[in-house]
């Protein structure tokens, strides 16, 4: 059995926009939840509903008053739309201080594993572009060895490195179930701003070859783009942080 949750935007998920209501003895959910992936091959789909008492997470079995549009992300990745108009709903966690607790956790973890993916997207163009500069040559000499190409490359480990390391410290405090906002905050600034530089760069560096999608470097971009989408725009990701920073005493 295979089942699906809305990934897109963790900002969304706070406020869940579709409305759950007790009909007799059971639920319903109406509205709409875009870019659930896999949700046209899910057998149950888990969506964040809010209720008067407050979010809750509910499990969707696709059928009647369920109807999916089959949708393609960026990076190629199967997407579904789905639109609810009063379908049967089982609650996975109860509406209230459970349920926001839940909304809540999702969103952190979701966030952190997106940035771990983005770790490795990054990590993934940062070779291609040493192997490529190391070899590829021009004026008789490695393009590596060029002062502009060696220092797009260095800024672009460095951009690597910090994916990398804001990424695992939000899953490492996550793991020990220590306070983790703020770490998910930065890995998500990193994952966006930083990232793209690094495949800005990637693609750059191998010039014309880098547009060719019959070479694998496209993949690193698209997969990048449709990361920062996932997450939100890292503008967010920093007004986030800065506001909790601010609530911090001096």
């Amino acid at each position: 059995m295979t089942a699906a949750l809305e990934s897109t935007e963790p900002d969304r998920l706070v406020a869940p926009t579709v409305r759950a209501t007790m009909v007799g003895e059971g639920w319903t959910l109406t509205g709409e939840r875009p870019f659930v992936p896999y949700a046209a091959e899910a057998d149950l789909v888990l969506v964040p509903a809010s209720t008067d008492d407050g979010a809750g997470l509910f499990l969707v079995e696709p059928g009647d008053g369920t109807t999916v549009t089959p949708l393609v992300s960026t990076n190629r990745a199967p997407l579904g739309h789905l639109d609810l108009d009063g379908a049967s709903a089982v609650p996975l966690v109860a509406p209230g201080p459970p349920g926001e607790d839940a909304v809540a956790w999702l969103i952190h973890r979701g966030a952190a594993a997106w940035c771990a993916v983005q770790a490795g997207v990054c990590e993934g163009a940062l070779r291609r572009m040493a192997d490529h500069t190391s070899t590829r040559q021009q004026f008789g000499k490695r393009i590596a060895e060029f002062q502009a190409v060696s220092q797009r490359a260095a800024d672009a480990y460095i951009d690597t490195q910090m994916v990398r390391l804001t990424a695992w410290q939000a899953v490492f405090r996550l793991s020990q179930g220590w306070e983790a906002d703020k770490e998910v905050q930065a890995a998500r600034f990193w994952a966006g701003d930083g990232a793209m530089r690094v495949v800005h760069a990637a693609q750059h560096v191998h010039g014309g070859i880098g547009v060719d999608v019959s070479y694998p470097l496209h993949r690193s971009f698209l997969w990048a783009k449709q990361v920062e989408h996932t997450l939100g725009t890292p503008t967010r990701a920093l007004v986030r942080l800065g506001a909790a920073l601010a609530d911090e005493p001096v």
